[in-house]
């Protein structure tokens, strides 16, 4: 069973947070090709209570995989949509 956000958590508060950061993106390419060694991937699941997340880092000229792993961990705070 998921836990239940703490009464203390603002989803509202949350939201503005998030907002807030977002307008410290960029979306400008400003790296050279010949700059770039590495690229990484990373996702999170939720299957119950439990979070599994996992990253890859391949090497950017073959695609190569350099490095992977995958966690598996009781969640503790709960999903929130939106909030990922």
């Amino acid at each position: 069973m998921p836990r239940k956000l703490n009464p203390k958590f603002s989803v509202k508060k949350a939201h503005k947070m998030q907002r807030e950061l977002s307008k410290k993106l960029f979306f400008e390419d400003n790296l050279q090709e010949d700059e770039i060694e590495y690229i990484a991937g990373v996702d999170l699941a939720y299957l119950g209570d439990l979070s599994i997340g996992a990253t890859v880092v391949l090497d950017y000229f073959d695609m190569s995989l350099l490095e992977s792993e995958v966690v598996f961990t009781k969640t503790r705070i709960p999903y929130v949509p939106t909030l990922l």
